[in-house]
């Protein structure tokens, strides 16, 4: 019985542990638009962090934030590679 507690606090732990709060993120739609940019950018550019500091400024977000939605979506990866599949298709238009 003493397990069963100690394997339920602990699976609890780790998903609070887990979840981020969608506040700390860019909006998906957002998130995208920016991947866009760095890429657009990246193609007539060849310093990546000027342009990524370019873009975020751009967007109006913080490269802390950005960081932390990255590290979300990578936690999630098929909506990582759903986005990346939109960001291929928006710049192949």
């Amino acid at each position: 019985m003493v397990k069963n507690w100690i394997l339920i606090i602990s699976i609890l732990f780790i998903g609070c542990l887990t979840n981020q709060s969608t506040e700390s993120l860019i909006p998906r739609s957002q998130f995208k638009e920016i991947l866009i940019d760095i890429h657009k950018m990246e193609l007539n550019h060849l310093d990546s962090i000027s342009i990524l500091d370019s873009v975020l400024a751009h967007h109006n977000t913080s490269y802390d934030l950005y960081k932390n939605t990255l590290l979300f979506y990578s936690e999630e990866s098929s909506t990582m590679l759903d986005i990346l599949y939109e960001v291929e298709d928006s710049l192949l238009d």
